[in-house]
């Protein structure tokens, strides 16, 4: 695991988390990501009201996106 996020809701704990070693094209390794790669890194949550998002930097540490987590 490189790094994680937690989020409690109801009786549930979630665990979000990226992996080194993960390959879409090329290994992650632990380190800084020097220049853009295609890997997810640093999770993140945030809420608003009942709303929650995911965030994480993308190619290479250089970016962030974020996604509406839904809860079935």
């Amino acid at each position: 695991m490189r790094h994680s996020a937690l989020l409690a809701r109801d009786d549930t704990l979630y665990v979000f988390w990226t992996r080194v070693g993960d390959a879409p094209i090329e290994p992650s390794v632990r380190s800084t990501a020097y220049g853009p790669v295609n890997q997810l890194r640093d999770p993140a949550l945030h809420g608003e009201g009942d709303e929650v998002y995911l965030l994480y930097a993308v190619a290479g540490e250089s970016g962030i996106t974020i996604a509406r987590v839904e809860f079935h």
